[in-house]
C-alpha cells in the first residue's frame, strides 16, 4: 500500500483555520495518512509574525509533498524537546528557540522551516557542505534563550531501517533500481506508519534539560550566508 501524496498551501492564512486562537490547517482536521500520524499531537507555536499556529504531522508531509521518515524524526524530537523546556499552558515563540541538527534531510529541514516560518519558500534553509547521513546523525539541540535551558534530544540509531542510507546513497550514484525504491518505500511506510505511535521516551530515550551560558551570537541570516558561502 502507497502512502498518498497530497500538498496544502501552507504559507497562506487563507487556507488556516482558526480554532481556540491558534490557526490550524484543514489537515488537522482531515487526514489520508496512517492513524498514528492521525492520532499524534500537533506543535502548537507562535510564529514570527505574532500568529500562533498548530502544525501537524500531516501538515508536515502535506509541506514536504509525501510521508517522510526522517520529517518523522525531527517532528516528534522537537515534540519532546518542547515538552521539556515548556510547560503545558505555555505555547513556545519561535524567536525564543535555537534548533542546531546533526542531519541534513530535506525532511527535517522541512519540518523546521514549517514550525519557524511557516514554510515559505523564500526562507527554505540550505543544508552546508560536510554534513553526514546516517541513522546517528538524527541529533538536535534545542535551546530555549528566554530560561538559558537546552536539551539534546537523538534518535535510538537502532530503531532505524537499516540499509536505508545505502539505498539512498546509490540514487545519488545513479545506480538506483526499480527494486531499491520499492524497498525505500518500503522503509518510509515502515518508519511513518509505526514511529508515531511510540513513546518519545522509547525512540530517543530519557533527556536531561541542562542550564548553559554563551558567548557570542547568531544574526539574522547569518547561518544562510555561511551556506551560500561554500557553494
Amino acid at each position: 500500500m502507497m502512502i498518498p501524496v497530497r500538498r496544502l498551501a501552507m504559507n497562506t492564512v487563507a487556507s488556516m483555520l482558526i480554532t481556540g486562537g491558534v490557526l490550524m490547517s484543514p489537515s488537522a482536521l482531515a487526514s489520508d495518512y496512517p492513524p498514528a500520524v492521525e492520532a499524534l499531537p500537533p506543535i502548537h507555536i507562535i510564529q514570527p509574525d505574532g500568529v500562533a499556529r498548530s502544525v501537524s504531522l500531516a501538515d508536515v508531509f502535506d509541506h514536504h509533498g509525501y510521508a517522510c521518515g526522517p520529517a518523522t524524526v525531527a517532528f516528534m524530537a522537537m515534540q519532546y524537546a518542547l515538552q521539556n523546556l515548556y510547560t503545558e499552558n505555555e505555547i513556545p515563540r519561535a524567536d525564543d528557540l535555537l534548533v542546531l541538527s546533526h542531519s541534513p534531510g530535506g525532511g527535517v529541514a522541512d519540518v523546521m522551516d514549517l514550525l519557524f516560518s511557516n514554510g515559505r519558500p523564500e526562507s527554505r534553509t540550505l543544508r552546508p557542505a560536510g554534513m553526514r547521513n546516517a541513522a546517528d546523525s538524527f541529533e538536535f539541540q534545542v535551546m530555549r534563550k528566554s530560561t538559558l535551558q537546552t536539551v539534546s534530544i537523538a534518535l535510538d540509531p537502532a530503531l532505524w531501517p537499516a540499509g536505508w542510507f545505502e539505498i539512498r546513497d546509490k540514487r545519488r550514484a545513479g545506480t538506483f533500481t526499480e527494486a531499491d525504491q520499492a524497498q525505500l518505500q518500503s522503509y518510509q511506510q515502515q518508519v511513518t506508519s509505526t514511529f508515531p505511535a511510540k513513546d518519545l521516551q522509547t525512540l530517543f530515550g530519557s533527556t536531561e534539560v541542562r542550564t548553559v551560558m554563551g558567548w557570542g551570537a547568531i544574526q539574522s541570516g547569518e547561518l544562510e550566508a555561511a551556506v551560500r558561502a561554500q557553494r
